[in-house]
């Protein structure tokens, strides 16, 4: 062997060595491996809903948003919700409305399974209490967190593919549950104009807290469901859509609030943009191709230098 030679292999080891070994280029090496079986955390943390065998009475308010989505994911899954169910997970919500104001979540929540329970008094009450508050959070964030932090310790460092993967782990059940409970809570009445300027207020602030587009997309239905009276048909066409929209504005304008109507049409404005910028099928689709794209990025090099090294 030349000396050329052997400088050659020389440097392809060391490099490799060196790319092996070290902290920050090891992970991707290592994942191959890792991946042959299946994941501890994803397979038993109670973090994941799917992992939830059974929910304890909640002792702090991330418990609290905890139990709620499952109660909420229940309510609009097939496994039906009883009313000590719902007035139960009604409780806990109004007392975290009581508790955090400024956080519309819980106050939504208290007005969904307030409605369910039979509470329409609770309900309403909650549902204006929503809207003036000043941010939506689920507390989903804090706990995806959590677990991709529990999946860069088992695999050895935080990675892309981690967090690609949870993200099919954010629910949406609950912002479904609200946007069902706003439909079927709208005024019977043209004129009471107040519970469906509340829906726009509270459309926005989870628009602006959702985090996915899934949960945007039920706020979206929240906005476009308050234009349209309880006596009157929701229809799926833009048109008519655009007709109501401008009567609930004339409506609010006939009532001598022109702060009010003017904030619904900055709202309405609102909404279009997201919905003409944000949730589009290329969107859509772009999402689920960065997602495969990262997985793919994390875990190939792993096995390609091994390939490479028995070729």
């Amino acid at each position: 062997m030349s000396s050329a030679t052997r400088l050659f292999w020389g440097s392809l080891v060391g490099a490799l060595a060196v790319l092996i070994f070290h902290p920050a280029s090891s992970p991707f090496f290592k994942l191959f491996f890792g991946q042959l079986g299946p994941s501890e955390v994803l397979s038993h943390s109670t973090l994941l809903i799917d992992n939830v065998k059974r929910v304890s009475p909640p002792k702090s308010k991330r418990e609290a948003s905890f139990y709620l989505i499952i109660a909420a994911r229940k309510l609009v899954g097939s496994t039906q919700l009883s009313s000590q169910e719902a007035l139960y997970a009604a409780a806990i919500a109004a007392q975290c409305a009581e508790e955090d104001p400024e956080n519309a979540f819980w106050a939504q929540m208290g007005a969904t399974f307030g409605r369910l329970a039979g509470q329409k008094e609770l309900s309403q009450k909650l549902w204006g209490q929503g809207a003036n508050a000043t941010r939506w959070d689920d507390g989903q964030n804090a706990r995806l967190i959590e677990l991709s932090k529990l999946l860069g310790a088992e695999y050895g460092n935080t990675l892309g593919w981690q967090t690609a993967t949870l993200v099919h782990e954010r629910s949406n059940a609950h912002a479904i549950a609200i946007a069902s409970g706003a439909r079927v809570s709208r005024p019977l009445l043209v004129g009471d104009i107040q519970p469906r300027i509340d829906s726009l207020f509270n459309g926005q602030l989870v628009l602006e807290g959702g985090r996915s587009i899934e949960i945007g997309s039920a706020c979206i239905r929240i906005m476009q469901d308050a234009c349209f009276p309880a006596n009157k048909v929701i229809s799926g066409s833009y048109a008519e859509r655009l007709r109501q929209r401008q009567r609930l504005v004339d409506e609010i304008r006939a009532q001598n609030r022109p702060a009010d109507a003017a904030s619904a049409e900055s709202l309405f404005r609102s909404a279009d943009s997201w919905s003409n910028v944000v949730d589009t099928p290329g969107n859509r689709e772009d999402r689920v191709q960065r997602q495969a794209l990262a997985v793919l990025a994390a875990s190939l090099p792993g096995p390609l230098v091994y390939l490479a090294l028995l070729g």
